[in-house]
This record gives C-alpha cells, sequence and structure tokens, in this order.
C-alpha cells in the first residue's frame, strides 16, 4: 500500500497522521493519526532555556580567548618596538619582587620618566582591565544587575571629579576607596570585581585617556619608547573589539560562516533570516491559517477573512499578545475555544475560569523584530527616514 505521512513538529509536540493513497499517488482515507507530546526544551519554573548554561560557557570561553590574543599582540608589539627582548619579557614576572606595584607606577608615570621595566609593566597591566564598554544590544547581564554596575560605575567617575584624580591609575593608587588594611596590619590595594560587586568598574573611555595622558607624559620626559607612532598603534590594538554581530574573522578556526541552513524546498537557496518582516509576516499568516475555532458541540471552524484582518491589525499593533486578547478582540462566547490551546480543568474551577488562566498565560505569534525596529524609529531624527527608504 502506498502512503503519505504528514507531521507537525514542535516544541513540545510531534503530530503525526498517515494517509492511504490510490493508484494515482492522491490520498483518500486516514489511516491512523496521533500525537506524541513531550516536556519544552525550558526550566520548568523558569522558562528559561536549557540551552543557556551552554551558551553562556561559551561567552566565556570568548572573552577569554579574546583577552589572551589581545595580550599576545601586545607583547608582540613591545619585543617588536625594542622595549624588551622576548627572553626578558618571558621572565619579567617569575619573581615578583617589585619594588613598586603597578597602580603606584601608573600613577608616578603622570610626574617622572618610569624606566624601560616600568614602562612595560604599565603598558601590560592596562591592557588585562581596559574599562566597561556598554553594548546594550548584546548585553548579556540582567537588568538588575546592570543597574548596580552603572550604579557604581557613576559613583567612580563622581569621585574623580571630585578629587581632582587626572586618571584611573592615580584614583586607584591613591584613594582609600581602593586601600584595605589586612588583620596583620599589612596594606594592600583591593582593585577586583566580585559577582554582585562592581565597586571598581571604570569605563572605557576613561582609559584610554589615562593610556594618553602617560604617553603625553612620557614624551615630555623624554621617554624614547612613547611616540605617537607607538601609541597609535597600542591604542588600537588595546580597544579594538567587535561590533556584537560580528563573531570570528574570515581566517579564524572559530568561525562558522552564514548560520542559515538551506531551504527545504529551494535546496540551493539558504532560509530567510528570522528576524526580517517578510518572515515574520509569512508566519503570522501561516499560524492564523492554523487556529480552528472549536464550538460547544465540537464543530471546528477556521477563521473568516474579517477575523484574519482584525488579528493581523492587532498583531502589528501590539508587541505582545495572550490568546485573551485573541478572545476579546473576536468577540468570541465562552463556549468557543482554541484549537492550539490544551484546556484542563483543575479541581473546583470554572469554565471561565479555566479559558482565562489558560489564555491569559498562552502567547500568540509576536512580530517581534518588526516592533523592535518600529520602536528603534521612533527615536531616530524623521529628516533621515525618506532617504533610508529610498537605499536598495
Amino acid at each position: 500500500m502506498e502512503y503519505t505521512l504528514g507531521l507537525d513538529i514542535g516544541i513540545t509536540s510531534v503530530g503525526w497522521a498517515v494517509l492511504a493513497n490510490d493508484a494515482q499517488g492522491e490520498p483518500y482515507r486516514i489511516q491512523d493519526l496521533g500525537v506524541r507530546i513531550f516536556e519544552a526544551a525550558e526550566q520548568p519554573k523558569t522558562g528559561a532555556s536549557l540551552a543557556a548554561p551552554r551558551r553562556e560557557a561559551r561567552s566565556a570561553r570568548r572573552r577569554l580567548r579574546r583577552r589572551r590574543h589581545r595580550k599576545e599582540r601586545i607583547r608582540a608589539l613591545l619585543v617588536q618596538e625594542g622595549l624588551i627582548s622576548q627572553d626578558c619579557l618571558d621572565t619579567l614576572f617569575v619573581n615578583s619582587g617589585f619594588a613598586k606595584d603597578v597602580y603606584t607606577l601608573r600613577a608616578e608615570g603622570l610626574d617622572r620618566l618610569l624606566d624601560e621595566e616600568e614602562w612595560v609593566r604599565v603598558l601590560l597591566h592596562l591592557t588585562q582591565r581596559r574599562g566597561y564598554h556598554s553594548n546594550s544590544t548584546a548585553q548579556a547581564k540582567s537588568d538588575k544587575e546592570t543597574g548596580v554596575l552603572k550604579q557604581a560605575l557613576g559613583k567612580n567617575i563622581e569621585l574623580m571629579a571630585k578629587k581632582g584624580y587626572r586618571t584611573v591609575g592615580e584614583m586607584f593608587a591613591t584613594d582609600e576607596k581602593f586601600r584595605v588594611v589586612g588583620q596583620d596590619g599589612m596594606i594592600w590595594r583591593n582593585t577586583r570585581n566580585k559577582s554582585g560587586n562592581y565597586n571598581f568598574t571604570v569605563t572605557r573611555e576613561m582609559v584610554r585617556q589615562e593610556v594618553a595622558a602617560l604617553f603625553a607624559a612620557q614624551r615630555s620626559f623624554g621617554n624614547p619608547h612613547a611616540g605617537e607612532s607607538l601609541e597609535g598603534r597600542y591604542a588600537e590594538i588595546l580597544f579594538a573589539q567587535r561590533h556584537f554581530d560580528q563573531g570570528p574573522g574570515g581566517d579564524s578556526p572559530h568561525r562558522k560562516g552564514d548560520m542559515r541552513g538551506m531551504c527545504t524546498f529551494e535546496p540551493e537557496e539558504r532560509r530567510a533570516f528570522k528576524a526580517c518582516y517578510t518572515f515574520e509576516y509569512f508566519k503570522l499568516l501561516q499560524d492564523l491559517n492554523h487556529i480552528r475555532l472549536i464550538s460547544a458541540k465540537g464543530d471546528s471552524l477556521p477563521l473568516s477573512k474579517e477575523q484574519r484582518q482584525t488579528l493581523i491589525a492587532l498583531c502589528h499593533k501590539s508587541p505582545d499578545l495572550k490568546y485573551t486578547r485573541l478572545r476579546t478582540a473576536l468577540n468570541l462566547p465562552e463556549s468557543v475555544t482554541f484549537n492550539r490551546i490544551r484546556y484542563q480543568q483543575q479541581p473546583g474551577e470554572s469554565i471561565q475560569e479555566m479559558e482565562e488562566r489558560l489564555e491569559k498565560k498562552e502567547k500568540f505569534t509576536q512580530l517581534q523584530s518588526y516592533h523592535e525596529i518600529r520602536k528603534a524609529l521612533n527615536h531616530a531624527d524623521k529628516a533621515l527616514l525618506p532617504a533610508l527608504l529610498q537605499e536598495p
């Protein structure tokens, strides 16, 4: 017997149907059908993606890899410019018995000539902590944590202005806020941030200003390794940062290329981007076609043309839609339910309460990227919009 297998694959279920085909290959009878339901790939309590730990670990690997690569390029630059030999650089930190800590050198570098070893230590130290740079689009921290960070950042900016510190290094070296007295009476400097504590955060721009101030001061004291050419190359490496939507470079072994898969129906073409309007609108129309209104008698009815237009307009108007909004917009009676919601009545719960509870929880298709772009355009210069619309 020839047959056709149909699958409806979702994130929590797979629906299937087997149709018997006639001699011409046309289906004429449903042989069997059913559905397999399973748990969504998310945390039951929080709804967080199960991929979140893997994503965070990948982000940490990238951050550490890029910082290591930045330090390697800075080290190579210092050797190339003749500040230090490779052998001396390899053994520079083997013995940590330096007469002065590096923050003191960063402060003194504004007022006196640093020798080659001191200058190398300062330049390498700046490479490790180059300041906070906001990238809201790719922001991984929660809103609460970001608020704590920015609050601590504001306090340090205010402290630096209030006490007249010329650079971040001078503030860290001299201000009591960053000094800790141990039980043995030893004084040591605490400039490390810990989880949830960002008291020692400064901006990328503040570090950039310190680099410029140190190079300018050393040039004035006659340091032969503080020329403008070296400063430019050093700053270029130190402050280089990929844009949030850029991955590894073209020759990087970590590059993945275009992450889109190939189209099922046009194998030579790639799939559309999820964030483009044509895909989002197609998905909306597809989901509207899948909606069925179930009457009290069990009849299954598709949406009428007028009902579709009503919901299309509603989706373009509101960025977040629950099925309760759909019921109100379509003016549906209590006896009508949606086929895409699994209604399960709890003990002592009325039908109306059950519908309200489940439909308030279930989300309908969202035009997420459409609304994000729309929101961004509200803050854009309106005079630029005609020019943007004319661009291909």
